[in-house]
């Protein structure tokens, strides 16, 4: 008998599918770990980063103790940010490699991969600096990277499916990104 694998996905509003008229449904990480066939835990809080708090939450690292208090030993955590952190790159990088570290050592049986940031209007040079920070950080402790900004399907046509706020993906623009970036994690993983 094969127990469903566990999936902790930590992230922003994208993660939890804001803007989609069903997000529990079409939510890139409800659909993605659907599809994957994951048992997912969700932290996901609008607004928030490695280092970017909002309103409705602090930042990842602030987060973490209640991640392992949520679910002890997952299968696999998807670390999906940075989209909120506009600031001093200094600040970032050190709250990116303190936070990857906790991560290492609070979950050290998971398979990690990293989502470097995007929305759907992004340009391919956006985050340039924060998507190769994570990358090397990703790479240097053996975890797998998916950069869709890179791999090109965040586009003129992803740019028309945005929800009415002009931000986050509508429903339609979940199925496109679920449909994109499914088999690059998988790919990833692999």
């Amino acid at each position: 008998l094969n127990e469903q694998p566990t999936a902790l996905w930590i992230g922003d509003s994208y993660t939890m599918g804001a803007g989609a008229s069903q997000p529990w449904i079409s939510g890139e990480s409800y659909a993605v770990s659907r599809d994957m066939g994951w048992r997912l835990t969700l932290d996901a809080v609008g607004g928030t980063g490695f280092v970017a708090a909002s309103r409705y939450g602090p930042p990842f690292w602030e987060r973490l103790r209640g991640d392992v208090a949520k679910i002890r030993n997952p299968d696999y955590v998807v670390i999906d940010g940075g989209r909120n952190d506009h600031g001093n790159y200094f600040t970032e990088m050190r709250a990116v490699i303190g936070y990857f570290n906790a991560v290492q050592r609070d979950f050290p049986r998971a398979r990690v991969l990293v989502i470097a940031p995007w929305v759907m209007k992004s340009h391919p040079s956006d985050y340039f600096a924060t998507r190769l920070l994570l990358a090397q950080e990703a790479k240097i402790r053996g975890w797998s990277f998916v950069d869709p900004l890179s791999l090109g399907w965040v586009n003129s046509y992803s740019a028309q499916l945005v929800a009415a706020d002009g931000v986050h993906p509508n429903t339609e623009g979940y199925d496109y990104l679920v449909a994109h970036l499914m088999p690059a994690m998988a790919a990833a993983l692999n």
